[in-house]
């Protein structure tokens, strides 16, 4: 059975919080692996622009896991590459039904997009909940 977070937005920030711990479990190559989503996360799922939710919307039901995770592996992971996190973010995602077409277009998307959060986070730019240093 899947975990599905359970979540509030955050007033007038775009952002979600997670209201309870959440496991998220992803079989990759010969190994599963599972991470534990503390309460209080804050996430913005998917970083889609507004013009584009037409397409695939930050909090379509196939994404929800995907950018859940995915999140919290750009923001905590020192044990992954950013390339496994997208990897990931897409095998979860078609997991849970998105198309492969639209898996193809939002793996290029984080690809081509995500190096710059991705390095914010390793430099510290970013905290680990999404909030720029000042």
């Amino acid at each position: 059975m899947k975990e599905v977070p359970v979540i509030a937005p955050i007033p007038k920030n775009g952002y979600w919080i997670l209201t309870d711990d959440v496991r998220v479990s992803v079989d990759y190559g010969n190994k599963r692996y599972t991470y534990f989503i503390p309460k209080g996360f804050e996430t913005d799922f998917a970083s889609v622009p507004r013009f584009l939710w037409w397409l695939v919307a930050p909090t379509d039901y196939p994404l929800l896991r995907a950018s859940l995770l995915h999140d919290y592996l750009y923001r905590t992971s020192k044990r992954h590459s950013r390339e496994w996190a997208d990897r990931v973010f897409v095998k979860l995602a078609t997991e849970d039904g998105l198309p492969k077409w639209k898996a193809a277009l939002v793996y290029l998307a984080v690809r081509v997009f995500g190096k710059k959060v991705w390095d914010r986070y390793r430099e510290g730019e970013i905290d680990s909940q999404g909030s720029a240093e000042a």
